[in-house]
């Protein structure tokens, strides 16, 4: 039943993810219409900078939200949630009050090759950054609470939002880069109000020191992962701008935008098996959950690792049809990332367990451990290879992580996730998406598609076959999950 839950909680959130990435990919092909590489370089160095505002405010809180949600009941849950939101959004503001006095000062230290004002566009990012800071904690009340209905609703609501205000902006009125992000500013103003709306019944806005107290103690641990894994994913875009043009830095984040759909698979599962794990542990013995779990673990593993060859398969074509030529370069980086998105995906079932265990220093010293090597091979690789080699910097990193995440997610809390079974199936995935990415000629072609069909088909098969479906059997398998639903 445990699976069916997961699975039936999947479906929505894998509906809201679809829907977001569908409108992420609607603005990603309204940008290549208005901007040129070297304007999408300067939109990836001015997220870089308010997302790390973003982050320095939400890692305060993460994780808590979740895990405190469970323990508390009541009013006493609502004051919680209270303190948490007045916490996060003062906090929030005193920062972007901060930041915005010494702006320019920062952006020239940073970005030291990019002669980029703070104002207004580095001040726009920030105040979308702001508006934006209660979304974790809705988000994680909407999770352990099993109703994705609620997120796919927020989704489709702040989607629509976002893509009306930027395409009026950005595609009639052609305010270029500073369009893009007032269009995006006011989107978020709106969904900033809306967040408060869908949770008006969660919280009560009453300060509770007593309460908040242990959930920022929890988090501690987590910062430094936070803040290491947010360089970790982010140091290929700050290095290239030390050595490329911004045009080339244009070329990396859009393909990395595209790579990282895969992210969004990911984040569709753990959102799905994270809160059904804690359950699962708190309600059911040890060995009755871990079974269900390692079951758990199978499906979502050879759902991932067709998704996973789904979207490096088919970009290069995605992007040679739908996009204009000064673009067509950043597909070549697609695979390296969404296989990078993929280990990070496994690794975070390694994660759940340090969270379980409340032995979240281990997040930290695998983040470390990430984002030394990621950043090491990025200082390498980059000079000679630019782009491919930031791609490179960011798998090589994220295989050390996953290994990491192993050894350690054992120690605290063995699991038996059958990965000799998978091995077979791992290895064809990644060599058929590498084979026909890196040593097929690029361009497009019928034989090139229909093989790469036949690849995806062969995998679908294989899938299958170590879950014990026949194809026949498909059908009838639907109707009852459906049924389910």
């Amino acid at each position: 039943m445990s699976v069916k839950v997961v699975l039936k909680n999947t479906v929505f959130y894998a509906l809201a993810n679809a829907i977001q990435k569908g409108f992420s990919f609607l603005i990603l092909f309204i940008v290549a219409l208005f901007l040129s590489t070297e304007e999408y370089g300067y939109l990836a160095l001015i997220l870089l900078f308010s997302n790390f505002a973003y982050t320095i405010v939400t890692s305060t809180i993460h994780g808590s939200t979740l895990r405190f949600y469970v323990d508390l009941e009541g009013e006493e849950r609502k004051r919680f949630i209270g303190s948490t939101l007045i916490y996060v959004i003062t906090f929030g503001l005193f920062l972007f009050l901060l930041i915005s006095i010494q702006g320019q000062s920062l952006v020239s230290i940073f970005f030291p090759n990019s002669n980029l004002p703070f104002y207004p566009l580095f001040a726009i990012s920030l105040g979308i950054m702001f508006l934006t800071i209660p979304m974790p904690v809705v988000n994680a009340i909407f999770r352990i609470k099993e109703k994705p209905k609620h997120i796919l609703a927020l989704v489709i609501i702040s989607s629509t939002t976002i893509v009306a205000f930027v395409y009026l902006f950005l595609g009639i009125l052609r305010k270029g880069l500073k369009g893009l992000l007032t269009g995006h500013f006011i989107a978020a103003f709106i969904i900033f109000w809306l967040f408060f709306y869908m949770i008006r019944k969660e919280y009560l806005f009453k300060f509770d020191w007593k309460l908040l107290k242990p959930a920022l103690i929890f988090s501690l641990p987590l910062m430094p992962y936070i803040f290491l894994d947010f360089i970790r994913s982010r140091a290929g875009i700050y290095i290239l701008e030390k050595f490329v043009e911004a045009s080339e830095v244009g070329v990396f984040y859009f393909g990395a935008n595209i790579g990282f759909a895969m992210s969004a698979i990911v984040s569709t599962f753990a959102a799905a098996y994270s809160p059904r794990m804690f359950i699962l542990l708190k309600e059911k013995p040890l060995s009755t959950a871990k079974e269900e779990f390692s079951r758990i673990f199978l499906y979502i593993y050879l759902l991932m690792t067709c998704a996973f060859v789904f979207l490096s398969l088919f970009s290069e074509e995605v992007i040679l049809l739908f996009f204009s030529e000064m673009y067509h370069g950043s597909y070549k980086i697609i695979p390296i990332i969404t296989l990078s998105c993929f280990m990070g995906g496994v690794y975070l079932f390694f994660h759940n367990s340090f969270y379980w265990t409340k032995k979240t220093y281990y997040t930290s010293l695998c983040a470390f451990i990430m984002a030394a090597v990621t950043i090491t091979a990025q200082i390498m690789l980059i000079p000679s290879f630019g782009i491919m080699g930031a791609a490179f910097g960011l798998l090589l990193g994220q295989a050390t992580g996953l290994i990491s995440g192993y050894i350690f997610g054992q120690k605290v809390f063995p699991m038996n996730y059958g990965f000799k079974k998978l091995a077979f199936f791992t290895i064809t995935a990644v060599a058929s998406v590498f084979i026909m990415g890196y040593v097929w000629p690029g361009g497009i072609s019928i034989w090139k598609i229909a093989v790469k069909i036949v690849l995806m088909l062969s995998i679908l098969k294989l899938m299958l076959s170590k879950i014990d479906v026949e194809i026949k059997d498909i059908p009838r398998r639907i109707k009852d999950f459906m049924g389910f639903l």
